[in-house]
């Protein structure tokens, strides 16, 4: 029998004393007296003539524990308030009663057809709340007309769970909808109700093939859900794992991970199958490693990739041996005894990150699995290092080849060694410490709340009702103005409820998309509102109308919301303008101001706009061209608390990845800090504090979880100093608080544009130690702590390459050497197509084969670049009648660049040339220039001439380091020839061409190689 973890039995514990808690606050008393007249009080208001009162009253019904079903028919009457507001708490209220349902279900069926969306979006939520009785009513809503009543039929349904299982039938004939949403919907239900294998699953495989990636992708995740042991389900699942869109191919994996053992034999077979491409076997891989202990049975086939040259499938390689963790083990040390030396080495690095996942995980295991681990990593330890004394104190001498294994790898074994003996000796002291502590904080904390904790409760509730009326007074106030900014604008709007307005009419280029919704987003933009806006808008809109609309914000988008925007306009086609609320209230008393702002933000968003341009937020939050490969392995690296340091030219996408990975890894809390602002000030550390804390407490407001309620933010003139050790402690307390709100660990923080706080030789010594203050609280969380995934993005890795600071008495740099050194390459030709590609065709334009090749090849695939090609194609070539734009045309421009756009000539000036200059990267700027001026000559310039050039000038250290840098960033390319030399040449052709045009020709003959 197996002795459980002391931290799982202190969790019962906890759970005990909490009962008990509860069970003495819940004692009746005299207060359900006072609860009944409270409800007659509330029963009473459902008829007062403010709708505010109204919808209090209906709130607070649903939070009544007490005769609230006394209050059944007067809720009903409210749901046909006037007031949508209080239509939409009284449906919720009456699904939080659940009772009566041969009153209520009726009812709600029919606010589902309300014309106010929240009214529709509470009556689904209620009507899953009713469980098995709605059932029937709702089956029968997948024949009404309105495609949001199904929608919201099959959503009502998917809440409803396993109680629902008669409705499979009509779920299945859903998938078949005419609108995607429906089918989607439908799809995500027979996930959540369950069905067996001769119903449900034929159609969701069938589904694996849609056109529709989402589709493909919702279908994937409900056959995890289901969990169906049809044998047909693990080969197309696998099959998925090859899908074009990443998407897919990761619910494909994590669907397969949840099949559990069944689908282990098929995914060994698959990862022993050479033929297979690269990224099913890695995916195959990965899901195994969602498996845990339960895919022990393909250790065998994962031990036999150890030595697979393919850097992708040994990652996931790794990663499923990481997961499957201590049965791994002895299979592992054999492996270190191997002839080849990658697969020893792999086995080396696998052994390493099963040990520091035993070391995180340790309070998990039970006592028998505790043993079995130290004794199988004991084993390992004694090959490893071959000198170490063995348990009887003899020397062992067991490694076959003589030879040192990776350090990190051998130091993470003897680590996790150590750890997990000291887990073992410390459990029965700690089991009976906390039993001591729980008693005593358990008395202590009935006593609180007997004396204190009642009162406290009731004015909580009257500062919610106070704020809540202070919030709807500001939002009626800001959609006036917003009223007045598009009527003084030429619009003629409509309010069609609390939040979201309909413009009626419209002159200019919004003539044609009218009528089409406004919306106010309160908070922060998230995707949630551009789902919103899009069902409003289809609610609006003919069928032949190009769907719009207009978003307006207080408060800077999340990266959900950025990437949802780009999303939904390339794919959805939906025209989505979002404007900040900041412009309107500035513009709102100046009609030729208002006027020019919606003109403004209508030319950037709607159909026809230069999209190639950088303003139009569509290039720099792309998530569906490239790079996936590189995000998969930041986002394991991150999770890991790894340091990464991401570095790459200015506009090469570096922005772009932080957003798609802080959509990639929403699962956990992420801060995502633009540097830029923060830049020429003496003292920034306490307001980078604030901000890191701001927006972490953001995150548990949206769970609504009570925050800290005593953190106040930091002075800003307060040295960043005395400040780090409070920092660090209240970001250990909300790491728990983040936890309880199902945020998985550990918090990551973006850091982006690192240079511009970066120290240099003429900053006063107060800004230096306001770095190494910063970033040293940071690096306790993610070292010490293991609380933080730290994150930096700069052009050069100066950050974590300098060790010593230049001005006198300052410690040495916190982060030298801490990050792990990414370097954001150019994209490849596909990569580079495709994305020229995929806007284009949202522009109505096209180019053949032969342009695209010449855009690729002259920007190198830098995205930035290739854009900026395009965007000038698109201008200057006149637009055919198929919109096409062939090479013969294009090559003109092509050729001359600099005579027809300065932005290219800028950017090589003032971005790629002035960094070089400012850091002064000697070595690389006469490298550039010499490859520019000798870029003729056949296969590229030759390494040993190269640096025979250069030797009177720079070291050759100078000269490689410089070299490697180049290459790294994409500016140059090296060739490996078989006469064991290296070539390079320039990468960018572009940049090669704009540097011939800067020099003089005296300076271009002493670049030039006779």
């Amino acid at each position: 029998m197996l002795l459980p973890k002391p931290r799982k039995l202190a969790k019962f514990i906890s759970f005990v004393c909490l009962g008990l808690l509860l069970a003495v606050l819940l004692i009746p008393s005299s207060c359900v007296s006072s609860k009944d007249r409270e409800i007659t009080v509330y029963i009473q208001q459902l008829r007062d003539k403010d709708s505010q009162v109204r919808w209090w009253a209906a709130t607070n019904l649903g939070q009544s524990d007490v005769n609230a079903e006394s209050s059944i028919p007067q809720l009903v009457e409210a749901t046909e308030d006037e007031d949508s507001w209080v239509r939409s708490s009284a449906v919720a209220t009456l699904g939080k009663i659940r009772s009566q349902p041969e009153i209520t279900i009726p009812c709600l069926v029919r606010r589902l057809k309300d014309w106010n969306q929240e009214v529709q979006q509470a009556a689904a939520v209620a009507l899953g709340r009713m469980g098995s009785p709605a059932v029937p009513e709702l089956i029968k809503l997948f024949k009404d007309r309105d495609s949001n009543v199904r929608r919201h039929a099959a959503f009502a349904l998917s809440a409803i769970g396993s109680e629902a299982k008669a409705a499979v039938p009509a779920l299945i004939k859903a998938t078949q909808d005419s609108n995607r949403a429906v089918r989607q919907q439908a799809i995500e239900a027979l996930g959540q109700v369950g069905s067996d294998e001769k119903t449900a699953t034929p159609v969701l495989i069938a589904a694996l093939k849609n056109q529709d990636w989402q589709i493909r992708a919702t279908a994937a995740h409900t056959l995890g859900k289901i969990g169906s042991p049809a044998k047909s389900v693990i080969p197309a699942l696998i099959s998925a794992l090859n899908d074009p869109d990443a998407v897919v191919r990761l619910r494909a994996t994590l669907a397969l991970g949840q099949l559990s053992s069944d689908a282990v034999p098929l995914l060994a077979k698959t990862l022993r199958e050479r033929q297979q491409p690269a990224r099913v076997r890695s995916h195959a891989s990965y899901a195994l490693g969602e498996m845990g202990i339960e895919a022990q049975e393909a250790i065998p086939a994962l031990i036999e990739l150890l030595g697979e040259n393919n850097a992708e499938i040994r990652q996931g390689v790794l990663f499923a041996l990481k997961q499957i963790g201590y049965p791994a083990i002895p299979e592992l040390t054999k492996a270190l005894r191997h002839q080849n030396r990658q697969v020893r080495n792999t086995a080396a690095v696998a052994l390493g990150k099963i040990s520091e996942s035993l070391q995180d995980n340790s309070n998990r295991l039970y006592s028998e699995e505790l043993d079995q681990a130290i004794s199988n990593l004991e084993q390992a330890q004694l090959v490893l290092n071959p000198r170490q004394p063995n348990l009887a104190g003899e020397i062992s001498a067991i490694s076959a080849s003589g030879e040192r294994f990776p350090q990190d790898a051998v130091d993470s074994v003897r680590r996790g060694v150590d750890a997990l003996k000291t887990e073992r000796d410390s459990d029965f002291q700690f089991l009976a410490l906390f039993i001591l502590i729980s008693v005593l904080a358990l008395l202590a904390l009935i006593g609180f709340f007997v004396f204190w904790v009642r009162p406290v409760i009731l004015l909580r509730l009257s500062s919610a009702a106070i704020a809540a009326q202070q919030e709807q007074e500001m939002l009626s106030q800001m959609l006036t103005t917003i009223e007045q900014f598009l009527e003084q604008a030429g619009v003629q709007v409509k309010r069609e409820n609390k939040q979201v307005l309909r413009v009626v009419a419209a002159s200019g280029r919004l003539k044609s998309l009218s009528p089409l919704p406004v919306l106010l987003a309160m908070g922060q933009p998230t995707a949630q509102d551009v789902t919103e806006l899009m069902q409003c808008a289809e609610r609006l809109g003919s069928e032949r109308q190009q769907r719009s609309g207009i978003l307006l914000y207080r408060q800077s988008p999340d990266t959900l919301f950025r990437v949802r925007m780009a999303e939904v306009r390339l794919r959805d086609r939906f025209v989505l303008i979002p404007i900040p609320l900041a412009a309107v209230e500035q513009s709102v008393s100046d009609p030729a101001a208002c006027v020019g702002l919606l003109a403004q933000y209508s030319d950037r968003y709607l159909p026809g706009a230069d999209l190639f341009d950088d303003r139009n937020a569509i290039g720099d939050t792309l998530s569906f061209f490239g790079r996936a490969e590189l995000l998969h392995r930041l986002e394991q690296e991150l999770v890991r608390q790894q340091g990464i340091g991401l570095f790459g030219l200015r506009k090469s996408g570096k922005t772009s990845i932080l957003l798609q990975l802080g959509f990639a890894l929403r699962r956990h809390p992420v801060v995502h800090l633009d540097l830029q602002p923060y830049g020429g000030k003496l003292r920034y550390g306490a307001e980078l504090f604030n901000e890191i804390l701001r927006q972490l407490l953001g995150r548990l407001h949206e769970h609504n979880t009570t925050a800290i309620a005593t953190f106040e933010p930091f002075s800003a003139d307060i040295p960043a100093a005395a400040l780090t050790t409070e920092f660090v402690q209240y970001i250990s307390k909300i790491a728990v608080q983040l936890t309880a709100a199902k945020y998985e660990p550990p918090i990551l923080l973006f850091l982006d544009e690192i240079e511009r706080i970066l120290p240099v030789a003429t900053d006063p010594l107060e800004k230096v130690e306001e770095f190494n203050a910063f970033f040293g609280g940071l690096r306790v969380l993610s070292q010490e702590q293991r609380l933080l995934g730290l994150l930096v993005a700069d052009v050069h890795p100066d950050c974590n390459r300098i060790n010593q600071w230049q001005q006198e008495g300052v410690p040495t740099n916190p982060v030298f050497s801490f990050f792990k050194e990414v370097f954001l390459s150019s994209f490849s030709e596909e990569e580079t197509k495709t994305m020229l590609v995929d806007i284009s065709r949202l522009m109505g334009r096209s180019f053949d084969r032969e342009t695209l090749t010449a855009i690729y090849q002259e920007s190198g695939g830098h995205p930035f670049i290739a854009r900026q090609l395009a965007s000038l194609l698109c201008a200057k070539v006149p637009e055919q009648e198929d919109g096409q734009i062939s090479c013969s045309t294009a090559q003109r421009y092509l050729n001359r660049p600099f005579s027809y756009s300065s932005v290219l000539k800028d950017y090589f000036g003032q971005n790629i040339w002035a960094d070089l200059k400012k850091r002064q990267f000697e070595a690389a700027i006469a490298i550039l220039k010499l490859l520019a001026y000798n870029f003729d000559v056949p296969g590229g310039m030759a390494e040993k001439d190269l640096l025979a050039f250069l030797s009177s000038l720079f070291t050759e250290s100078q000269c490689l380091d410089a070299l490697l840098w180049l290459e790294m960033v994409g500016l140059v390319k090296r060739v490996e020839a078989q006469d064991d030399n290296d070539y390079y040449r320039s990468h960018v052709p572009l940049l090669s061409r704009w540097l011939q045009m800067e020099m003089g020709e005296q300076e271009s003959r002493q670049w030039q190689i006779q």
